[in-house]
C-alpha cells in the first residue's frame, strides 16, 4: 500500500497541475481570445463554439459543479461505511476487468502470508484461519471466508472449502491443496504469497509507468484544442479578408 501511494504521488500531482492548467485557460484566457471575433460577427467554426460552450459552462457552474461532487463524494465516503453497501461494492469491484483480479491478488496473499506465520508458529488451523481472514481488506471476500472457516472447523478440507467458496485466486486453491498433501501447508502458502505478491507488483508498474504518459498526453490533447479553437476562427477570417 504504502509503494503504491508513494507511486502515485508524482501522477496525482501532474494530473492537479495538468487540470489547473486547462482549467485557467478556459476561464481566463479563452473567454477573452473568443470576445474579439465576436466583434467581427462572422460565423465561428464549430470547434471554437465548442470550446467556447465549455468554457461557459465551467465559468457559470464550474464552482456549483465542484460543490456537488464535494457532497457526492463525501455521501459516497459515508456510505461505504454501511456493511450491507460496502458488500455490494466489494463484490462488484471483483467484477470489473484486470482491477478485480489484482485486488483479489492482493488480499489472497495477505491472507496466505498470515495464515503460513500462524500455521508455522504451532496456531490451531482454525485459529490461524481465523487470523488470516481479519487481514482481508475486501468484505466480500471476507465473508466468503467465514463460511470457509466454518466448513473447516466440520470436517472439511481447506482447499475444498476454498474452492467452493470460490473467493481467492484458484493458484492459492491448488497450492493449498498441494499443501494439504504433502505436509508442507505453510511453505506452499508462503509461495503462494510470493507469486501473487510479484504478480500484483508486475500489473501496478506497468499500470504507473503508462499513466504518467497519459495524463502529459491528454493534457496536451486538451491544451492543443484550445489552441485550433482560437487558431481557426484567425485563418477563416484571414481568408475572407484576402477575399
Amino acid at each position: 500500500k504504502n509503494k503504491a501511494v508513494a507511486s502515485l504521488i508524482y501522477p496525482a500531482a501532474l494530473a492537479v497541475i495538468a487540470g489547473l492548467v486547462v482549467t485557467a485557460l478556459m476561464i481566463f484566457v479563452v473567454p477573452k481570445i473568443v470576445s474579439q471575433f465576436n466583434n467581427f460577427g462572422a460565423e465561428l467554426p464549430f470547434l471554437t463554439r465548442l470550446v467556447v460552450g465549455i468554457s461557459d459552462w465551467i465559468v457559470n457552474y464550474g464552482l456549483i459543479a465542484l460543490l456537488v461532487a464535494t457532497i457526492l463524494g463525501v455521501g459516497a465516503w459515508r456510505a461505504l461505511k454501511e456493511p450491507k453497501i460496502r458488500l455490494w461494492v466489494d463484490e462488484r469491484v471483483l467484477k470489473i476487468p484486470v482491477f478485480g483480479r489484482l485486488a483479489q491478488a492482493v488480499d489472497g496473499a495477505r491472507f496466505a502470508r498470515t495464515l503460513a506465520t500462524l500455521f508455522a508458529g504451532g496456531a490451531p488451523l482454525i485459529d490461524s484461519l481465523v487470523g488470516a481472514q481479519r487481514t482481508v481488506s475486501n468484505s466480500y471476500i471476507r465473508s466468503r471466508l467465514d463460511k470457509t472457516v466454518t466448513m473447516v472447523g466440520e470436517g472439511a478440507s481447506l482447499a475444498a472449502a476454498l474452492k467452493r467458496e470460490n473467493a481467492l485466486p484458484p493458484m492459492l486453491v491448488h497450492m493449498v491443496a498441494a499443501g494439504e498433501r504433502s505436509g508442507a501447508l505453510a511453505d506452499l502458502l508462503d509461495k503462494a504469497a510470493v507469486q501473487l505478491e510479484e504478480e500484483f507488483d508486475t500489473a501496478s508498474t506497468v499500470a504507473l509507468r503508462l499513466l504518467e504518459p497519459a495524463i502529459i498526453v491528454a493534457m496536451g490533447g486538451a491544451v492543443l484544442v484550445i489552441v485550433l479553437s482560437i487558431l481557426l476562427p484567425i485563418l477563416r477570417f484571414n481568408t475572407l479578408a484576402a477575399g
